[in-house]
């Protein structure tokens, strides 16, 4: 499947995912474009630096799913949660609502064992 199939596809997923209003989640997505997972996840995160293409036609769908959650968090209050738990996951979006300092506290306790070998 060449990289312009590859995104008629997935236009026609989402075309189908429109017109009887469900989220075109990325599980069934895969399952419209009849691919192996393997293929998918090599295509998507371009393995050995061959798929670029692919990838980036797999970077629009997914942004294509963020920006519908994203709608349909404002749209529906009904759908607000769902679709924050959709964003926040890694192939939606990977959004988080917590602030990242980019920072991070490592506490370690050690028990037992010698303590001369920490000197």
């Amino acid at each position: 499947m060449s990289p312009e199939a590859l995104e008629a596809r997935i236009g026609a997923y989402f075309a189908e995912c429109e017109a009887r209003e469900v989220f075109p989640d990325r599980a069934n997505m895969i399952a419209w474009l009849g691919l192996p997972d393997d293929v998918y996840l090599r295509f998507e995160t371009n393995e050995d630096g061959k798929y670029a293409p692919y990838a980036e036609v797999l970077k629009r769908a997914r942004l294509r799913r963020e920006g519908w959650l994203a709608r349909a968090m404002f749209s529906d209050k009904n759908k607000a949660q769902s679709a924050m738990f959709q964003l926040r996951q890694p192939f939606n979006g990977g959004y988080s609502d917590k602030e990242d300092s980019g920072v991070m506290t490592i506490r370690l306790k050690i028990d037992g064992g010698s303590s001369d070998l920490l000197d």
